[in-house]
């Protein structure tokens, strides 16, 4: 694959795993809200900037441990996404929605993983 595609490649991932996160940053500030003493789940929201770091770091790798990383990020955000549908925490239909979409991004991934 060529340099350009690649980091191209690697960039999308980065900043579409970022925004994974942030869905689940807003779920917790709005879970805040929602209950009478504004309590924050600080835990919740530590987990929701691990996405970010992860896709940070992908960009600081070699491009084929890069896209590894990236491939292992979506997969572990979507065991997140799923808890997180089971707790409550996110919409029912969300799961449904990411865990297609998470399949094929981990598969072209990796395709485009070996493929360089």
């Amino acid at each position: 694959m060529k340099t350009a595609a690649l980091r191209g490649l690697l960039t999308y991932g980065a900043v579409i795993l970022s925004f994974l996160g942030g869905i689940h940053w807003g779920a917790a500030m709005t879970r805040s809200i929602s209950q009478t003493d504004h309590r924050i789940d600080a835990g919740r929201l530590g987990i929701s900037v691990v996405p970010s770091l992860v896709g940070w770091a992908s960009l600081l790798l070699d491009a084929r441990y890069g896209l590894a990383l990236l491939a292992v990020g979506f997969a572990a955000n979507l065991l997140l996404d799923i808890r997180s549908t089971r707790q409550g925490l996110v919409p029912p239909w969300y799961r449904g929605l990411r865990q297609p979409l998470t399949m094929v991004v981990v598969v072209a991934l990796i395709v485009a993983e070996f493929g360089q």
